[in-house]
């Protein structure tokens, strides 16, 4: 009942997510967050957007948060705002005629600014900021996707005959201040290894990559046959497909 109720009110799960950790993050956090977004639009050298103003719902919900954080302490932001979704249906048509005037008078304001800062902008600083919020999505989907294949089971890479000799020097990492400085004397030594010591790590390293190739292969079988496509790699698919095609 709860869950239809978040759907009403227009939220998808994922959207839901991010809307819900903005809106019931502690003061200090969502400065942190302000400061990130800042630095984005600073990184572009071009002013930031205006903020768009909280919905009627999320007006209430900022209302309610601190009782409902003190009532249900141990429950996470997805079943709190189910509460609040219950709440706002029943809630006092005073109090909610009240919350909706405020956001129409928000979003007044809002389109407005927006439309000055947006007739502020030079076409150059509009397509800096649409390459890099595309950018930015690209690298939000790489972590959804990374994050959705490591719980799937993905196989993990294995160390490269360097990363492997790297690891068995980190007892002198503390010798450096940077850790680039320790990366770049390591690999110095790498450089001049016995070529014995050298042939071995790189032997490892050959059969470790084998055995990952074959269990990744199995693996993406096993995805596309659950319908798991998105994480799969391009490369696999045409060749994959054929073989499951045949059982």
């Amino acid at each position: 009942m709860q869950g239809n109720l978040v759907l009403k009110l227009g939220f998808t799960p994922s959207h839901l997510q991010l809307s819900l950790r903005q809106r019931f993050l502690p003061l200090c956090a969502q400065q942190t967050c302000a400061v990130h977004k800042q630095s984005f639009y600073d990184k572009l050298n071009v002013p930031p957007k205006p903020k768009k103003p909280m919905t009627p719902f999320f007006l209430f919900m900022a209302q309610v948060r601190p009782t409902l954080t003190k009532e249900y302490p141990e429950k996470k932001i997805t079943e709190l705002v189910k509460i609040a979704a219950e709440r706002w249906t029943n809630v006092d048509s005073k109090l909610k005629e009240k919350l909706t005037q405020q956001y129409k008078d928000e979003i007044i304001n809002y389109n407005k600014t927006k439309f000055e800062y947006e007739n502020k902008l030079s076409p150059e600083d509009k397509e800096k900021i649409k390459r890099a919020e595309l950018h930015s999505l690209d690298i939000k989907e790489q972590r959804r996707t990374k994050k959705k294949s490591r719980e799937l089971g993905k196989p993990k890479r294995p160390l490269t005959a360097f990363m492997k000799y790297l690891t068995s020097r980190v007892y002198d990492r503390t010798k450096y201040p940077e850790h680039k400085e320790w990366v770049r004397a390591v690999s110095q030594e790498w450089k001049t290894l016995n070529p014995q010591a050298k042939a071995k790590l790189e032997a490892e390293s050959k059969l470790d990559f084998q055995s990952w190739n074959h269990k990744l292969n199995e693996w993406e079988e096993k995805m596309i046959k659950e319908g798991n496509i998105d994480v799969i790699r391009s490369s696999s698919l045409p060749t994959l497909s054929k073989t499951k095609l045949k059982k």
